[in-house]
């Protein structure tokens, strides 16, 4: 408990006297391509301005700058401009361009404020209610402190949805400041620590725990009834594919059909959510289990939007799947926030209701 007061006790001090950094990766890939009005390149004591267009490649010494026709390879360099754009989006700061793994990253070090405004606009629709912007808001920024905590190597956040997706911090919108700044400081914590953030669109009516998702329990992450996100285009779907599709998915995650004949789902979470699926060919009398996260990742979560699916049918050469939601179901519902909000819920009184137990800390005045 000492060494988790303390944390918070850094924390705090470093946000009221030098306010935190964020480290972001933006890009990730082979070759990048750029283009700004002026940016400074800085390699060691070597400085020149950028004009126009330019790319960015890896190369066996680190990375490759082309620029005017010419090639010039560097370890790494730095870029800074007051408007830059890096694979199709915009932003200004100051970013460390290396070679990671065979790949060019390209990392933005901002302040963590200037961070989470970058964030909502890519996590909520900005003309929701402002109470629901506010708790998204907070959850972004704690988020940003946790992350900061794991210590990874050479950046602390990515800038897709596998982390929280950023959309840059080049422009500036009135309504997301307010709500920021509105929030100022502020994260969720639980035993005086950050606590691990997820949300989703659309939960279907009932949260899920992290322990039956992902089988390590979060006393703040328990499933809670929620009936706010009915007015979700998402929150009743259907997905039809063709059976032989499915095969190939299947026998992709290790069975060995030529043809399924039968389709059960015997296991279910608390909150109803399919643990895994039975797959079956009553000609073969061969069959296979799939876990319900495998099978949604693989055959893809936009396609089947969440695991609380309340009916599977076999119509000729197609799977019919129907269900509820949009999303792994932990954490805050979104279309419930925003229903709650306009209820009027504050902020406060949403983020205790899909996370219990929690405290709001403000780390910083």
């Amino acid at each position: 408990m000492k060494k988790i007061f303390l944390i918070i006790l850094i924390l705090f001090f470093y946000n009221f006297v030098f306010g935190v950094n964020i480290r972001v990766r933006i890009a990730n890939a082979r070759m990048i391509k750029c283009s700004a009005s002026k940016a400074t390149f800085i390699s060691g004591n070597f400085k020149k301005k950028l004009y126009g267009k330019f790319i960015i490649t890896t190369s066996s010494s680190g990375v490759s700058l082309y620029y005017q026709d010419k090639k010039k390879n560097y370890g790494s360099f730095i870029l800074t401009s007051d408007k830059i754009k890096i694979a199709g989006k915009n932003y200004k700061g100051k970013f460390k361009v290396m070679n990671i793994n065979k790949r060019v990253n390209i990392i933005l070090t901002l302040d963590m404020e200037e961070y989470v405004k970058g964030v909502i606009p890519g996590e909520m629709p900005l003309d929701w209610p402002k109470e629901a912007l506010k708790a998204q808001a907070v959850l972004a920024r704690t988020y940003g402190y946790y992350s900061i905590l794991k210590k990874r190597t050479y950046y602390d956040v990515g800038s897709t949805s596998n982390y929280q997706v950023f959309v840059g911090n080049n422009k500036r919108n009135e309504n997301v400041c307010k709500v920021v700044d509105g929030t100022s400081g502020i994260v969720a914590t639980y035993h005086d620590y950050p606590i691990e953030v997820f949300y989703h669109s659309t939960c279907g009516g009932r949260t899920e725990t992290s322990e039956d998702l992902w089988g390590t329990g979060f006393p703040y992450l328990q499933s809670v009834k929620c009936d706010f996100c009915g007015s979700s285009p998402y929150y009743l779907w259907t997905y039809t594919m063709p059976i032989e599709d499915l095969v190939e998915i299947v026998n992709k995650l290790g069975g060995n059909f030529d043809c399924i004949t039968d389709i059960s789902c015997p296991k279910k979470t608390k909150s109803e959510r399919a643990k895994y699926f039975i797959f079956s060919d009553n000609e073969s009398e061969i069959s296979f289990n799939v876990t319900g996260k495998d099978l949604r990742m693989t055959i893809g979560p936009n396609k089947l939007k969440s695991l609380l699916i309340t009916r599977i049918e076999l119509d000729g050469f197609n799977i019919i799947f129907t269900g509820h939601g949009f999303g792994h179901g932990v954490g805050l519902c979104q279309y419930g926030a925003k229903r709650l909000a306009e209820m009027g819920y504050n902020y406060i009184n949403i983020l205790n209701y899909y996370f219990r137990d929690i405290k709001l800390t403000k780390l910083k005045d």
